[in-house]
C-alpha cells in the first residue's frame, strides 16, 4: 500500500515490467493507481544526484530500489571518484526518509560488491547467492551488516514466488 520507485540504470522500465509480470506480479495495475513509479535514467552525467531526492519527495515514495550502482564504472574509473557519488547518492536517498534498496554485482567469490567499497557506505549488506548441490539449486540470502540492529547470521533460502519473495526460516538454532 505504500507508494514505491523502481530506478534501473541498466534495462528499460517494459523489460522491468515484462520481468514482473512473469512472476504474476501487475505492476502496471500500480502505475495507474499512482503506487508504483519505474523508470529508466542515467543520473551519473549530472553533477549532482538531488534530482533523484526532490523525484521520491515530490511523489511521497517509501521505498526505492536502484538497479544497479555498477553502472557507476561507465563514467568513473578512479574508486575516490566511485566512493565520493556512492556516498553523494546513499546521502540523498537517507534524506528523503525513504527505504532504499541499491543493488551490484560481484565479480570474484567472497566479494561482496562490484568496487569493493559499496558495503563501507551503505547501512545494510544482503548478498543473494545461487547455490548447487548436485542438480538442485537454491537462491540463499545472508544479511552480512545491518547497521543499529541485532540481525541473524545464519543463510536462509528463500523463493520468487506470485505473493513475492518467501524467505525460508533459518534450521540452525
Amino acid at each position: 500500500g505504500e507508494n514505491c520507485m523502481f530506478i534501473t540504470f541498466e534495462e528499460s522500465t517494459q523489460d522491468i515490467i515484462n520481468d514482473a509480470a512473469g512472476f504474476g506480479w501487475d505492476f502496471k495495475k500500480y502505475e495507474k493507481e499512482g503506487k508504483f513509479i519505474c523508470g529508466f535514467r542515467t543520473p551519473f552525467k549530472k553533477a549532482d544526484l538531488f534530482w533523484l531526492r526532490d523525484d521520491i519527495k515530490n511523489s511521497k515514495i517509501h521505498r526505492i530500489a536502484l538497479d544497479s550502482t555498477s553502472v557507476l564504472s561507465l563514467f568513473y574509473k578512479d574508486a575516490y571518484d566511485i566512493r565520493i557519488k556512492l556516498f553523494e547518492l546513499v546521502t540523498s536517498l537517507q534524506d528523503t526518509g525513504a527505504t532504499s534498496v541499491l543493488t551490484t554485482e560481484t565479480t570474484k567469490p567472497g566479494i561482496l560488491s562490484r568496487f569493493g567499497i559499496e558495503e563501507f557506505v551503505v547501512d545494510g549488506v544482503l548478498l543473494l547467492q545461487l547455490l548447487s548441490a548436485g542438480e538442485t539449486c537454491f537462491r540463499t540470502l545472508q544479511v552480512r551488516k545491518m547497521r543499529r540492529t541485532d540481525h541473524g547470521m545464519s543463510v536462509y533460502t528463500y523463493q520468487i514466488t506470485k505473493k513475492g519473495i518467501i524467505v525460508q526460516e533459518s534450521n540452525s538454532t
